[in-house]
């Protein structure tokens, strides 16, 4: 449960931080930094397989289910952003 937290603060934070430093709305940096995930969790999936050097116990998520979340949420993103377009008026370079 203290991982999940602390990973949904993290994305809050480049959320917003990449909304300001990009320029771009909330959801494009949202999307963006679920394609920096997904990107990252494709290099280091192997690290991760259980009995590896990231997850020696195999308590860890399974970087397979790992991928799939993401996944799943990036293109709920892009399907949030094609179906709701007023949302890419809203970020920090606005105000």
């Amino acid at each position: 449960m203290k991982g999940i937290l602390i990973r949904g603060v993290l994305f809050f934070i480049f959320v917003v931080g990449g909304s300001y430093l990009f320029e771009v709305s909330y959801l494009g940096a949202a999307i963006l930094v679920t394609v920096v995930s997904f990107l990252g969790a494709v290099v280091t999936e192997g690290e991760y397989m259980p009995g590896e050097i990231d997850n020696p116990d195999g308590t860890e998520l399974h970087p397979y289910k790992l991928l799939a979340g993401i996944t799943v949420t990036l293109v709920l993103l892009i399907l949030l952003a094609y179906l709701f377009p007023y949302l890419n008026e809203f970020g920090v370079y606005g105000s």
